[in-house]
């Protein structure tokens, strides 16, 4: 990747601080042409969360609950990128709070879980709907 490439797209957004950071450049940077290549035959080691749980056919990573504040959140924060189409967003929202549910369902400490999803859910909200009377005050509409 060239600087230029970088310049064009700018720097990932500090906001999302852990999660969704590389996932909101890429589709920043897709929505102004720049291609992307998968290589199928590159493997990664990398742990995600401090374990891992099976659940029916999946494996879940555990994170702790301040980690999955984080992934919560910032789920809700994809809908204030004009880039970031509302499925996408509605999709990782949907999918956050499902892994959340079923790690409180599974995980000891349920109240410290469940704390973390409804401060996530609240700080998350909060962010679409002043991005949304932002955006309507200064164009009329949402866009």
């Amino acid at each position: 990747m060239t600087l230029d490439i970088i310049d064009n797209i700018g720097s990932m957004d500090e906001s999302l601080f852990i999660d969704y950071v590389d996932t909101e450049w890429c589709l920043r940077a897709g929505k102004k042409g720049i291609k992307f290549f998968v290589c199928n035959n590159i493997n990664m080691r990398h742990e995600i969360g401090s374990a891992n749980i099976h659940f029916l056919k999946w494996r879940i990573p555990v994170h702790n609950p301040a980690r999955r504040y984080y992934r919560i959140r910032n789920s809700f924060y994809l809908f204030k990128y004009p880039h970031v189409h509302n499925i996408i967003a509605f999709r990782e929202v949907f999918f956050s709070i499902i892994h959340q549910l079923i790690l409180i369902l599974i995980c000891k400490d349920k109240v410290k879980n469940i704390k973390f999803l409804f401060s996530a859910v609240f700080s998350g909200l909060k962010a679409v709907f002043l991005n949304y009377i932002i955006s309507f005050k200064r164009n009329g509409k949402y866009s």
